[in-house]
């Protein structure tokens, strides 16, 4: 699928100002465009320094599309699968670089969605390892 980076950049505007909106907060359009532009790198950037950089940021979409890049240095990884933020937990939980200790406490997280998608990565994770399992059973044979 092709992302067409106007459109994406709109949508990212248009959340950013229904967010600020939910807090009584008003944005003028140059706050807009920097948290657009910082969110979307976060997005698509490898680059650690940037991730670790924005990983700070007080905007949790921010934060939270760091938590979900593979790129993510693992220390910064880490930080944000302790955040404030629930979507952000959820982010890093998904994240496979999450190391396989820290899956096993957001198991006990205090939000239902993250538990949930520590059990869904758990069960990919079988999955992936049974057909992997089959494939080797399957090629010996």
């Amino acid at each position: 699928m092709m992302i067409k980076v106007q459109d994406d950049a709109e949508t990212r505007k248009d959340r950013i100002r229904k967010t600020a909106g939910y807090f009584d907060r008003t944005l003028d359009e140059d706050e807009i465009n920097e948290i657009a532009k910082d969110w979307y790198k976060a997005d698509n950037t490898d680059d650690k320094y940037i991730l670790e950089k924005l990983s700070d940021s007080p905007y949790w979409e921010i934060r939270e599309s760091v938590a979900g890049n593979v790129s993510t240095p693992l220390d910064t990884l880490i930080k944000l699968s302790k955040d404030d933020n629930w979507r952000v937990r959820v982010k890093a939980a998904k994240n496979c670089n999450l190391p396989e200790k820290l899956l096993s406490e957001l198991k006990n997280d205090e939000e239902p969605l993250v538990r949930e998608a520590v059990e869904r990565r758990i069960a990919r994770h079988d999955l992936d390892n049974n057909r992997y399992r089959f494939t080797n059973k399957k090629l010996l044979t």
